[in-house]
Order: C-alpha cells, then sequence, then structure tokens
C-alpha cells in the first residue's frame, strides 16, 4: 500500500466507477444519519475498514462527489 503514490488521469472502468458511486452513497447516508465526523458518528471499525478504500481514492481520483472527498 504505497501511500504516496498519485496517479491522476488513471482511467477507471464503468464498473469499478459503480461501484465508488455507491461507496459513496453510504458514506453520505452514514454521515447524513449519525452526523460524522466519522461514519457512525464516532470512530468504529467501519472507520478503519475504509482506511485503504479512501487510500485508493486518494492514489487515481476518480470522480467521486465532493462532498465525499471532503470528508475523507
Amino acid at each position: 500500500m504505497n501511500l504516496k503514490a498519485h496517479r491522476p488521469g488513471f482511467k477507471i472502468w464503468s464498473g469499478a466507477q459503480a461501484d465508488i458511486d455507491r461507496i459513496a452513497t453510504i458514506w453520505r447516508e452514514c454521515f447524513a444519519a449519525h452526523h460524522g465526523p466519522y461514519l457512525f458518528g464516532k470512530l468504529t471499525m467501519a472507520d478503519a475498514m475504509y482506511a485503504p478504500v479512501v487510500s485508493r481514492l486518494q492514489k487515481y481520483a476518480p470522480k467521486v462527489g465532493q462532498q465525499s472527498r471532503d470528508e475523507h
């Protein structure tokens, strides 16, 4: 897991983009229901389990709603 890598312009295939969109939806729903700053209001294992996903989103910079990008 290379946290320093950055791959702007990486082509995200449609299947992956659908998964990214679903993750962003899950995050938005959790933040709306629990008012952050973490997915369920306080730090839980769910936040830790999404850490590699956040790392990949930062690395490959796919299209993600600005709210999701700001919150993670």
